[in-house]
């Protein structure tokens, strides 16, 4: 899997690890860099250019052979309890469907 041209996307048989510091970083990078400059010139995205930089990083992520960390830093649970009192009282209907149990 990842060759470059075979329809594979958004997918990667590393482990979770760097995926979202390095490589939905980069994504998000590419895409608002693209909505900046769209807006300042008055124009659209030009979607086949963003899909195929998106290839592109993705096919070059793939075939990375960066190490990256395999401990965790933070306290998750803490940290997704808050998030979950936070914004689930903005979404009614689903804090009743979906209570916290801890």
């Amino acid at each position: 899997m990842g060759a470059l041209g075979s329809g594979t996307m958004d997918y990667a048989a590393k482990h979770w690890s760097g995926l979202v510091g390095t490589y939905y970083t980069e994504r998000w990078r590419l895409y608002l860099g693209m909505v900046d400059k769209a807006m300042a010139a008055g124009t659209d995205i030009n979607c086949t250019q963003f899909v195929a930089r998106i290839v592109g990083l993705t096919y070059t992520w793939m075939n990375s052979t960066e190490l990256h960390a395999n401990t965790t830093t933070g306290d998750a649970l803490s940290l997704s309890t808050a998030a979950y009192r936070k914004y689930m009282p903005l979404l009614p209907g689903v804090a009743a469907a979906a209570p916290l149990r801890l």
